[in-house]
């Protein structure tokens, strides 16, 4: 985990703030940051202040000094590298004077160190645009900062996407929101365990659907799941239902039907441990049963009616797989 900050002078001239934002970022073996903060996993006792006192001159004597924006890190494929930018003194309209009007002892740093990017493509766009390409098909792309097989589709197109192809099949990945109804919705019969022959009627809500995928959109610079793509899914039954969510009008006793599976077996990555599952609707249940180190997540769901999906504050988040 990595503390991000970024400093910022509250005044142009005279005592001010520099205050910034402080957040917390996982960081994978490989390099590469997480934009998006998490609330724990960096140690409290590193954390950066989040502000300090600032004084880029006396607005008194009329010339202070102005700093121009950080150029790019000079370093390239992860080497370290001087980050440069350019400092002014300027007097109280804003306009360049020679240096020598501004007090030395108030000048800001011209230079720093710097840590240069991971290298390669994280993104089908970026791909086209290294090679030049524009075939569909399988590519290396850069995903939490490791190289791994990415199906890109569109590259025709100024939109192309990226797809991760599922070795496990349709069979390890599918969701379900269940079509039948006890007649009795008070009961959970043969403790939850699913028959066929329930004593059960259609559910005729319309909300019933089975659907399958053989590959799922990410945001291989967030590695997050977009669950609601459904180019290379199936529906076998009903309506669409998104990747791992799953729902019943079952039963009100804690007696979900309603099932979704994961499975990302024989690729790099897994389901973080930050995804959770929220419940939606009456007499909602869930149960949410994680195997092979997060990499298979099997779910069961339902209500009268209810439904799951994974928290949106936090979506169906990725991380990279152990060893």
């Amino acid at each position: 985990f990595l503390w991000f900050d970024h400093f910022q002078c509250s005044e142009a001239c005279g005592s001010g703030w520099e205050r910034r934002e402080v957040t917390c970022h996982l960081v994978s073996p490989n390099g590469w940051e997480d934009p998006d903060p998490v609330d724990r996993g960096c140690k409290r006792s590193k954390k950066p202040r989040d502000r300090r006192k600032c004084n880029l001159g006396p607005c008194s004597e009329g010339f202070f000094w102005k700093p121009k924006p950080w150029k790019k890190c000079s370093a390239v494929c992860e080497s370290r590298g001087r980050q440069r930018r350019s400092v002014g003194c300027v007097n109280a309209w804003g306009i360049r004077v020679h240096k020598s009007h501004c007090p030395n002892r108030y000048k800001p740093k011209r230079k720093q160190k710097c840590q240069g990017p991971v290298c390669g493509p994280a993104t089908c766009s970026q791909t086209i645009e290294k090679f030049g390409t524009s075939r569909d098909g399988e590519y290396q792309l850069l995903v939490g900062g490791k190289n791994m097989s990415i199906y890109c589709l569109g590259m025709d197109t100024l939109k192309p996407r990226e797809y991760l192809t599922l070795p496990a099949g349709e069979e390890g990945n599918f969701a379900e929101v269940y079509d039948k109804r006890l007649l009795d919705p008070k009961t959970c019969p043969n403790n939850g365990e699913r028959h066929e022959n329930c004593q059960c009627t259609m559910d005729e809500s319309g909300r019933a659907g089975f659907s399958t995928f053989s590959k799922l959109r990410i945001d291989t610079e967030s590695m997050v799941i977009i669950t609601y793509d459904f180019t290379f899914a199936k529906v076998l039954k009903g309506r669409w239902v998104p990747f791992g969510e799953a729902g019943d009008c079952f039963s009100t006793a804690q007696c979900p039907q309603g099932a979704f599976s994961v499975n990302l077996a024989g690729t790099d990555l897994r389901i973080s441990s930050r995804t959770k599952w929220v419940a939606h609707g009456i007499n909602a249940s869930i149960s949410i049963t994680t195997l092979d180190n997060n990499q298979r997540i099997l779910g069961r769901c339902g209500g009268y009616c209810g439904t799951c999906n994974p928290d949106p504050n936090v979506g169906l988040k990725l991380d990279l797989r152990d060893g």
